[in-house]
């Protein structure tokens, strides 16, 4: 058992629920990603595997960090209406171009995979993604906040700071085996913002924890906001 959470160490761990509070992903749709799942049309029995390969090994549902930002990032695909068969062309093509297990979390596609988006979506007919790498009114504030948002270290997502670079909440799978903690500290957003709306007092707070009133309003806006 000891070898096996230091194996997770620098991965992450998270579980369906709370990868779809992160990445605002339906929980039933993030499970039907990650596992797959059979369904009967016109009287005949289709099954569609796993979306992708997870880092976490088993048969459970945990996701690892470099799961969690595909997950964001193709959840954000599919809102603006691009289609599965697209995404997965897309991510196959950038696997062979890029050399990436999980080309969706690497930095290479967020700035060198415009004509791979393209491509792809021509040969696919996909209106949607067209639209997406042509419009710049979609593509620009689809792809910003994962350029500002995210650290990269040899292409590949390191650390996400899901409130702004400017504030202290930070995701990063070397630490707190990526649950969200305040920099500053390492503490965990929720037991920060869940002592304040205890104890009423973020100064207060801050002074047990020997942290900033900075530190606990920021917990407490970002667990405010996975609530909503």
């Amino acid at each position: 058992m000891e070898a096996k959470i230091e194996s997770l160490i620098g991965t992450g761990l998270y579980s369906i629920s709370e990868a779809s509070r992160l990445t605002h992903v339906n929980s039933s749709t993030l499970r039907r990603w990650l596992e797959g799942y059979s369904f009967t049309y016109k009287g005949e029995k289709h099954s569609t595997p796993p979306r992708w390969r997870r880092q976490v090994d088993g048969k459970g549902s945990a996701l690892g960090f470099l799961d969690l930002i595909e997950a964001r990032v193709i959840g954000k695909f599919r809102k603006l209406g691009v289609r599965w068969r697209t995404l997965h062309a897309a991510g196959e093509a950038a696997r062979q171009t890029f050399g990436a297990d999980h080309p969706f979390a690497t930095l290479r596609l967020s700035t060198d995979g415009r004509d791979i988006f393209y491509d792809v979506a021509s040969e696919e007919s996909d209106q949607a993604m067209i639209e997406v790498v042509h419009n710049q009114q979609v593509f620009t504030p689809f792809m910003r906040p994962l350029m500002i948002e995210v650290d990269f270290e040899k292409d590949l997502a390191r650390r996400w700071w899901p409130m702004g670079k400017k504030r202290d909440v930070v995701l990063d799978p070397g630490r707190s085996f990526g649950k969200p903690i305040v920099d500053s500290s390492a503490i965990p957003t929720i037991v920060l913002a869940r002592a304040a709306k205890a104890e009423g007092s973020v100064e207060r707070v801050a002074r047990w924890y020997d942290t900033t009133p900075e530190a606990v309003q920021d917990a407490i806006d970002f667990e405010r906001k996975l609530a909503a």
